[in-house]
């Protein structure tokens, strides 16, 4: 497995790194570091969205010395599982998405500062233009988790169907963890199901998905706000939810409450 992580300069960075190498440490997963310099939207780029190199209309010193000053960061760090590093300069979309074909890279993980109301209103965060562009999974988190280890990891759902997904990363961090998974499902009062249909349908999904599941039915008056409960009374250590493209099992969250989600709840999640 290859994952890659988001390195953006700051003191969360040596954590992230943490993180991801005792989450994934055992799996045979080699690590990438990558850095991005933005540039503007005038500076002359690449197909794979890097700054054009040679370019004479352009003094493009300042971005390329920059790349230059993070990669030395980035040697900086260090961990068993990291096999390669590297820092561009140009469209952070771009970039990332050529980095995804050319490396096949099968993770994506960084880190997030949580947001306000306002900067929800102005500012369209990285975390969320990744989710937008991209289509592996992609874990986050928000505040220092050295030496983490998953004991409990909750798979949150509306179980409308019995679907069969794809858990397979999941699941190798559950068998590397000796995790205990968890079902669980926001009962808002938009759902007119009764508790007695929702357990069984929950049942069938894990039957569907060959999992050993607890399965909880948490009463709640929103999605945002039950996520965010769940973390805080302790019941889970990683939040695994879907895209909002993907099948009926994950119709939970819309593309914008995915991002909220993201955004302000501090438990690491991971968007399959």
């Amino acid at each position: 497995m290859n994952l890659f992580i988001l390195i953006k300069n700051n003191s969360l960075d040596p954590s992230i790194v943490n993180f991801s190498s005792s989450l994934f440490n055992g799996t045979e997963t080699k690590i990438h570091l990558l850095n991005i310099v933005p540039a503007n939207g005038e500076v002359p780029l690449q197909m794979n969205g890097r700054i054009l190199e040679n370019c004479t209309e352009f003094d493009l010193s300042h971005y390329e010395k920059q790349a230059e000053t993070n990669l030395t960061y980035l040697n900086s760090i260090k961990a068993d599982l990291i096999v390669e590093r590297h820092s561009y300069a140009g469209n952070e979309i771009s970039i990332l998405k050529d980095y995804i074909k050319t490396h096949q890279i099968n993770v994506i993980v960084g880190g997030a500062h949580k947001t306000t109301a306002r900067e929800n209103a102005f500012v369209k965060t990285y975390p969320s233009r990744i989710i937008e562009n991209t289509e592996l999974p992609y874990l986050t988190i928000k505040c220092n988790r050295d030496n983490f280890t998953p004991e409990r990891i909750a798979l949150i759902g509306d179980f409308t169907a019995p679907t069969v997904e794809n858990f397979e990363v999941i699941k190798a961090l559950a068998t590397r963890h000796q995790s205990e998974f968890t079902l669980v499902k926001f009962h808002t009062p938009s759902d007119k199901r009764s508790e007695v249909d929702i357990y069984k349908m929950m049942q069938a999904f894990a039957d569907a998905n060959k999992l050993t599941a607890n399965l909880k039915i948490i009463r709640s008056t929103g999605k945002e706000s039950g996520v965010s409960e769940l973390h805080k009374d302790g019941l889970t250590d990683l939040i695994v939810v879907a895209r909002t493209h993907k099948s009926t099992f994950f119709k939970l969250f819309n593309q914008g409450e995915q991002a909220n989600i993201v955004n302000h709840v501090y438990a690491p999640i991971f968007i399959y």
